[in-house]
């Protein structure tokens, strides 16, 4: 966008026009704690597993709710992968090498037949008052979400 176009515009208006960038900036903070929580509590040796279940359960239903699943997906995957080789560094726990070469594999899949991807939306070419206010809301709704399962 250029400098004229963006002095123009107010500070809470939003960039772009497309209701799936927003839902899916929404749905990031999410997609990306319950990964790292789901990993979590994978490697947990604890009797509950209920709340393994529920937390991927939780994780594929934001990745069904997602637009750009390709997207999303290699992102959830990167986040299974890097908690799993923190837990087989830091614990020496080997199942976590089956789940790293698996969300590896699943990661570099999507990134290798994302090379030439394109959105079904057009990306903003900058991030303004309103798209930094639904990121951040959607980080608040998180953790208060979180809280109120942990409870």
């Amino acid at each position: 966008m250029n400098r004229m176009a963006a002095e123009k515009r107010k500070p809470f208006q939003p960039v772009s026009k497309d209701w799936n960038f927003y839902r899916d900036l929404a749905l990031l903070w999410p997609l990306i704690i319950g990964s790292f929580l789901a990993g979590a509590e994978l490697f947990n040796k604890s009797e509950h597993g209920i709340f393994k279940v529920e937390l991927l359960a939780v994780v594929l239903g934001l990745l069904l709710l997602t637009h750009e699943k390709r997207l999303m997906l290699g992102a959830v995957a990167g986040c299974f992968a890097l908690y799993s080789i923190y837990v087989l560094i830091r614990y020496r726990y080997l199942p976590a090498a089956a789940i790293f070469i698996v969300a590896g594999t699943v990661w570099l899949l999507t990134a290798r037949f994302s090379r030439h991807y394109r959105p079904s939306y057009e990306w903003p070419d900058e991030i303004g008052g309103f798209e930094a206010f639904v990121f951040l809301v959607s980080l608040l709704v998180t953790f208060a979400g979180l809280y109120l399962l942990n409870r």
